[in-house]
């Protein structure tokens, strides 16, 4: 008896990869959604880098990313955590090397966007989130509306619901001096809101996982065409 030779796949158009905090439970959804279908993703996990030392996480992230697809080519990595990307830990890793952070991705939509008048929402502390606006603001961009929800539970962040999101994000983009909202926070379920949003309001919708999608796309040479990721990814 004789039998077919094995058919396989097309090869993917890209191959990129997101190193997601153990503690994080709402990006990885998040970010699949917004992959497209003939894009490879893979999804590795790295310690939370709260309360340890920044120079042995960055170690660890960089070593984490080696195992995305380590038998394969892979076009671009990304770090899939917005408030460790703006503080000390980011500026550690810098952009450079093998690993993109959401930070550098996020910078690059407002860019992309040509927005200079933003609000921002976030579910960290007020400290935090001002650590985000100082370095955006450092950018040229003006952060003329801010909200911080204070929630401490990386659990609790990945089960505020959408109709909560919505409502504060629709306040802050019906005011007139704002041209865009950036909505930080890998954790944050917000991407299936991004297109509503946008359309209700006509003006551009940022969320931290769909920036880090859009970037590596961008890095690989990759043009999404999804509409459901917005203006963004929808160019």
């Amino acid at each position: 008896m004789t039998y077919p030779l094995p058919d396989f796949a097309p090869e993917p158009k890209a191959r990129i990869g997101f190193l997601l905090l153990d503690t994080d439970h709402g990006s990885d959804r998040e970010i699949l959604s917004l992959v497209p279908a003939d894009v490879a993703a893979s999804l590795v996990r790295v310690r939370n880098y709260e309360g340890r030392d920044l120079r042995a996480c960055k170690d660890e992230i960089v070593d984490a990313a080696r195992l995305v697809y380590p038998d394969a080519r892979v076009d671009a990595v990304g770090y899939a955590c917005t408030s460790g990307s703006f503080g000390e830990l980011g500026r550690l890793l810098g952009g450079r090397g093998p690993v993109v952070t959401t930070r550098d991705a996020v910078v690059a939509a407002l860019a992309e966007l040509s927005v200079s008048r933003i609000a921002l929402l976030t579910p960290y502390t007020e400290q935090l989130n001002s650590v985000i606006e100082a370095d955006i603001g450092a950018q040229g961009i003006e952060v003329r509306s801010s909200c911080a929800l204070a929630i401490d539970s990386n659990d609790l962040i990945a089960r505020l619901s959408q109709r909560t999101i919505l409502d504060i994000a629709g306040r802050m983009l019906a005011e007139d001096a704002v041209q865009a909202i950036l909505i930080g926070c890998n954790a944050l379920r917000v991407a299936s809101s991004i297109r509503y949003l946008e359309e209700t309001y006509g003006k551009p919708v940022i969320t931290s996982n769909q920036a880090l999608v859009w970037r590596l796309l961008q890095i690989s040479g990759y043009s999404s065409g999804n509409r459901d990721g917005g203006a963004l990814l929808g160019a």
